[in-house]
């Protein structure tokens, strides 16, 4: 909600749910990546806490994608703040 909600006051476009198959034959699935503005290109895992192998499957990602981040529940706690147009700064 709060990533969707940044998006839009910053009408940023992005693609949603994106699937990657791991070298060890199980998907992964990116929650977005940024495709206008500043930050086009920018992969983006939102993740309050990892479960079971997350935490593996994101290290794996972060590694081949280095233009990855992690965006936890205080960087999203900001923009669930927003409620005027603002840049956010990575």
């Amino acid at each position: 909600k709060a990533f969707v909600k940044w998006a839009a006051v910053n009408e940023v476009d992005f693609e949603w749910q994106i699937p990657f198959k791991m070298p060890n034959g199980k998907t992964y699935w990116i929650d977005a990546q940024i495709t206008s503005g500043e930050h086009a290109g920018k992969w983006i895992e939102i993740k309050g806490y990892f479960r079971d192998d997350a935490q593996e499957k994101w290290e794996w990602f972060h590694e081949t994608y280095p233009n990855s981040e992690l965006w936890n529940k205080n960087k999203l706690k900001i923009f669930d703040g927003m409620s005027i147009k603002k840049k956010f700064l990575f």
